[in-house]
């Protein structure tokens, strides 16, 4: 393993300070990597060589030995998982040869250190930037119908194919131009038990053995930790699925929880509760217009949104009377008359549970078509 010289120039940089000794760092063929003196540029240093034939981990070159090729001092071996890949040059100073030894060992006792933690840095952000590529060829379908495939990458980076797999989206509200609140908020979800994948202004997160009272508590506290709190978020959950092979119908499944409620919704949003929602968003905006046209015959639009905002606050409220009298600082009496007012017009009544549902959607519909003008239509409901 080759060390880079960027790493020893900043040892040299950081040990030079504290020794009035010339110090240098060598490859394995005596060229200098990093130096504290001029005087060590250009030399191609013999005494390297000489350490690695011996098999010692150091060798000491004593002075009246010394030559243009032999610079004399302490040359002493730097290691990488066992392996030699530099040599620590340390030059004769002022020093007795005891207390010169004894900084040498120190010195090569820092480098190994300042080594292994670099090397071990590394490590991991390569294993991290692996692990992401792995997951996102997966989310990607690389592996649809590569099950060997992928069974192998699972086992490297610790993915359990048969506790299935859920995507959940992390959209995050009034951060647009707080790049590093995004980022500091991908460093808090990297130590979940997820993964998260940063994609334009959101993160997707691949689950794969977390329940979702799991991912509530650790989301919540994730975002805690940066005092983010729910209105400023929303979490669109898919699907969960037993196989591997279903992480795009989790992955779609979120993408359309973000774009019913992305800016009306906040919190956690788990797609089997809005299931029939989702089917509902599907629909032609033209089917919706004209769906809301034909219920409430000779309404103008503001009428058809008081209708439709009447509607949610009922559902919300689990068809209380007394609820929705509270929530919309009314009379009992006010609310009844309003319901009676809506099933005279569509013909639909709140308080019937079959068309309550109906009545449901076409609220749902008011909410998620397009802003575009609902002209009045003939007048006149039928009663049923």
């Amino acid at each position: 393993m080759k060390i880079s010289v960027h790493l020893c120039e900043r040892m040299i940089k950081k040990i030079s300070s504290l020794l009035p000794n010339a110090i240098g760092i060598l490859d394995l063929q005596g060229n200098i990597l990093a130096h504290s003196e001029q005087s060590l540029v250009g030399i191609q240093c013999q005494g390297v060589m000489t350490m690695l034939s011996s098999g010692e981990s150091s060798f000491l070159l004593p002075e009246s030995e010394g030559s243009p090729e032999q610079i004399p001092g302490l040359y002493q071996s730097l290691t990488v998982n066992n392996e030699v890949t530099a040599v620590l040059l340390l030059h004769y100073g002022s020093q007795e040869e005891e207390a010169f030894l004894q900084i040498g060992a120190l010195l090569q006792e820092y480098c190994q250190r300042v080594l292994a933690d670099s090397v071990s840095t590394d490590y991991l952000k390569m294993k991290d930037f692996q692990k992401t590529t792995f997951y996102t060829e997966w989310l990607n379908g690389k592996y649809h119908d590569q099950e060997d495939a992928f069974l192998k990458k699972a086992t490297e980076f610790g993915v359990h194919p048969s506790a299935g797999v859920t995507i959940a989206i992390l959209h995050l509200y009034h951060i647009a131009f707080d790049r590093l609140l995004f980022l500091d908020i991908g460093e808090i979800l990297s130590r979940m038990d997820f993964h998260a994948i940063a994609k334009d202004l959101d993160y997707i997160l691949i689950l794969n053995t977390i329940s979702q009272e799991r991912i509530a508590f650790q989301f919540k506290q994730a975002l805690g930790e940066v005092q983010i709190g729910e209105s400023q978020y929303l979490l669109a959950v898919g699907g969960s699925y037993p196989y591997y092979d279903a992480i795009q119908s989790s992955y779609q499944e979120a993408r359309q929880i973000l774009d019913i409620y992305s800016g009306k919704a906040h919190g956690i949003i788990y797609y089997s509760d809005v299931v029939l929602e989702s089917y509902l968003n599907l629909a032609p905006n033209r089917i919706k217009r004209l769906y809301l046209r034909t219920l409430f015959r000779g309404c103008s639009q503001q009428e058809i949104s008081d209708i439709c905002n009447f509607i949610d606050v009922y559902v919300a409220c689990n068809g209380s009377i007394h609820a929705v009298a509270e929530q919309q600082f009314t009379h009992k009496n006010t609310v009844q008359y309003r319901i009676e007012k809506i099933r005279k017009i569509s013909g639909l009544d709140l308080r019937r549970p079959k068309d309550a549902c109906l009545l449901q959607a076409a609220a749902f519909w008011n909410r998620h078509s397009e802003n575009d003008s609902l002209p009045p239509a003939e007048a006149g409901g039928s009663d049923r």
